[in-house]
């Protein structure tokens, strides 16, 4: 077995802590005391494979840096997240591989649960959530969808036949994750929206921050501006070091958070890292 997936699975919880392992990109896998939560996890090379014609040069944009630190059929989780309909947050590949694992939960807004139906997930297995609802998974455990503004799903057909990208209705969402003490931000790939003022008292105390400047994201810049609202306890960016068009070098956040004065902890990880969240009272 691989010896990452083993820490991680073996790991045993307290209630006010939580595991953290990077897939890269915009993937996480998350551990409690009780669950195992996957959050848009992008394992294959679904994007060069799918969206080359697209691009003038495939192999240096979209092919992978770096290979997945877990295998598709690796993934035993009690629930399976996906913020938005692109290759990089719902990877078919990835869902193929899990697809027949009846003890998981697929969680996702509309376009995501159509395609979670596509691939073969059966509808007692799938969940659906939209921007401003909230699910509750358990007597301590709460998913709340914030809105995020993206492109919407890339209908692959008709972008073929016209020769451009074709977009459909833009539904991504980021989630609050609320397990026992502990509550999570997964911003989604986003611009930036006034209404994230609202997150301001809800004492988030981690952030997984989706701020590469990119394919139309927060700037790191407006980055900084969304922690310095909410003031999380930590702070750990993502969706760079999987897809070169989308890559940044996270270093920036240094110079970043020294210059604005941030006092959240700014955590960095390679691809595959673990990190072990401790809530303090």
């Amino acid at each position: 077995m691989n010896k990452v997936l083993e820490k991680f699975n073996n790991k045993n919880l307290n209630r006010d802590e939580m595991l953290i392992w990077w897939l890269g990109g915009a993937s996480f896998y998350l551990k409690t005391s009780n669950y195992k939560i996957i959050i848009d996890p992008y394992l294959t090379n679904s994007a060069f494979n799918v969206l080359r014609p697209f691009f003038d040069n495939p192999e240096k944009e979209l092919s992978r840096l770096e290979s997945s630190p877990l295998e598709p059929n690796q993934i035993d989780c009690d629930y399976f997240i996906c913020t938005h309909d692109h290759l990089d947050h719902l990877d078919p590949d990835t869902i193929k591989g899990i697809r027949n694992k009846k003890d998981i939960k697929f969680i996702g807004p509309t376009s995501c649960t159509k395609h979670f139906k596509r691939l073969g997930i059966h509808n007692n297995n799938i969940l659906e959530i939209s921007r401003g609802q909230s699910l509750k998974l358990d007597e301590k455990f709460y998913l709340r969808a914030i809105n995020a503004k993206h492109r919407g799903p890339l209908d692959i057909k008709e972008s073929i036949r016209l020769k451009r990208e074709v977009y459909g209705e833009d539904d991504g969402q980021g989630y609050l994750i609320s397990i026992d003490s502990i509550m999570i931000y997964h911003t989604s790939d986003t611009e930036y929206l006034e209404e994230f003022k609202n997150l301001k008292d809800l004492n988030i105390d981690i952030i997984l921050l989706a701020a590469n400047g990119k394919g139309g994201n927060l700037t790191p810049e407006e980055g900084i501006k969304l922690i310095e609202i909410i003031k999380p306890e930590v702070v750990i960016p993502m969706h760079y070091g999987v897809i070169p068009f989308t890559d940044i070098d996270p270093e920036i956040y240094r110079g970043l958070f020294k210059h604005a004065n941030i006092q959240s902890r700014l955590k960095l990880l390679n691809i595959g890292d673990l990190y072990l969240y401790r809530k303090e009272d």
